[in-house]
């Protein structure tokens, strides 16, 4: 059986009992699913618990009563790190959706040389952790993937510089190493920063400094893939390797 699932505020659970006060989850359970006293629904407190709910009281404020709780067990053991070039139009929204379904772990939006679009409001950055999170209760997982500030390309290389994990660039004119050669390294990492460029790819001069910061660069293939399905698909492979 399958229940509708809602991420909210650790310090909403308490005692056994559960509180929903976030006006947007309230509406979408008293007036979009209609539910009823004794309906069951899964609380989710991003740090990797879930919640069976029994609902005690639907006012202003949900009110239930945790009948179980256990640890969610969809969240991948490898944690994939999307840094991902700004696209046009809703391009980097389909990003966050897919990514997050798919198990990513986090996503940083860059700008690089080629990128058309240049910066994101605050209006748009809160829509997209919205999107995130709407993604993550749908497809089931534990934690919220986390949504990095924006940075340029040589603010990222520099902000990794240090970070002892695997650091990957995707760049359709990679000639020597395909994604089939990772193979090991993906099997032996525990965390990986996949960057992938924009509409235009990647400049020449972007890739060679990347590689001086420890970046492998890799082909997905013969075909040049669309930005907004080079990082999910790539992420995809790794997690199912």
């Amino acid at each position: 059986m399958s229940f509708h699932r809602f991420f909210i505020d650790k310090n909403l659970i308490n005692n056994q009992k559960v509180f929903i006060s976030n006006p947007e989850q309230v509406h979408q359970i008293k007036n979009v699913l209609r539910a009823k006293i004794g309906d069951q629904i899964i609380v989710l407190d991003n740090s990797g618990f879930e919640y069976l709910v029994s609902l005690e009281k639907i006012d202003q404020i949900i009110q239930g009563y945790i009948l179980k709780k256990e640890k969610n067990k969809n969240e991948p053991k490898i944690k994939i790190i999307l840094v991902q070039s700004l696209l046009k139009h809703d391009k980097f929204e389909q990003v966050l959706k897919f990514g997050t379904s798919i198990g990513i772990f986090g996503f940083i939006p860059i700008i690089t040389e080629r990128s058309i679009v240049k910066e994101i409001s605050q209006n748009k950055f809160i829509r997209w952790k919205k999107i995130i999170k709407e993604s993550a209760e749908q497809s089931g997982r534990g934690i919220l993937p986390d949504l990095g500030n924006l940075m340029d390309f040589k603010e990222v290389l520099n902000f990794l510089k240090n970070k002892k994990v695997l650091k990957l660039i995707a760049w359709e004119k990679e000639k020597k190493i395909k994604f089939s050669h990772l193979k090991n390294k993906l099997k032996k990492a525990k965390e990986i920063y996949l960057l992938i460029g924009p509409e235009g790819g990647l400049t020449k001069e972007e890739v060679l400094l990347a590689k001086k910061f420890n970046f492998l660069s890799f082909s997905l293939g013969k075909l040049i893939l669309p930005s907004e399905i080079a990082g999910p698909l790539a992420s995809f492979l790794i997690l199912n390797l």
